[in-house]
């Protein structure tokens, strides 16, 4: 089942660290004028019950969807994409928090360290 991790400052880094050596697929990978949705390449969404979408709801929505490309179902895609049975997300303030650590962000208005 989806989860949202509750991931340390130092577990956050390894994360940025293992999307930019391209170990992680998000659902920032999958083109916008794609045919296909998320729940298509991470599966799990597929089967939210109620409970888990008033957690998502309750923690303001949904900012990346994520998991290791390890973890892929092997021989299974749709549109070249690869599909997950699992997946993790993040929310949107999780994700802004990743993006700092990802492009050097430092303000919400994506001002960039020098």
């Amino acid at each position: 089942m989806t989860t949202n991790p509750n991931l340390t400052e130092d577990e956050m880094k390894q994360l940025a660290q293992d999307m930019k050596d391209d170990k992680v697929f998000t659902s920032g990978h999958i083109p916008l004028d794609a045919d296909i949705h998320e729940n298509q390449v991470f599966m799990d969404f597929l089967w939210l019950g109620v409970t888990k979408q008033a957690a998502i709801k309750k923690k303001d929505g949904i900012g990346m969807i994520y998991q290791y490309r390890d973890q892929a179902n092997a021989g299974q895609t749709v549109s070249g994409l690869p599909r997950f049975n699992t997946s993790f997300w993040l929310t949107p303030k999780q994700a802004f928090q990743l993006h700092k650590y990802l492009f050097g962000w430092n303000t919400s208005n994506t001002k960039c360290q020098s």
